[in-house]
């Protein structure tokens, strides 16, 4: 009896229709039945600057303040995604 694969769903349909039922269902079973650890915690680091220069500009900001403390950061070996565009919006 060396029935391929394809020939045992076509002449078996309720068979393995019912394997297939069983198999999800073990598989469901399964998944509840493994733990799952919490993911684990990641603790970002956060710098939070204010400033205020009395009668200045946006644009003095950017420029004599925020770009300052721009290298003052990436000296200290933060990311440039966290710099990025975040500086320009005291």
């Amino acid at each position: 009896m060396n029935m391929k694969l394809t020939e045992l769903c076509i002449q078996r349909p309720v068979m393995v229709a019912l394997l297939s039922l069983i198999l999800a269902i073990a598989g469901l079973v399964a998944h509840r039945a493994i733990p799952v650890s919490a993911l684990p915690s990641h603790n970002t680091p956060v710098i939070h600057v204010q400033a205020n220069l009395s009668g200045a500009s946006s644009e003095t900001m950017a420029t004599s303040v925020a770009l300052r403390w721009k290298k003052n950061f990436l000296l200290l070996g933060t990311s440039k995604n966290l710099l990025r565009g975040h500086l320009l919006h005291l």
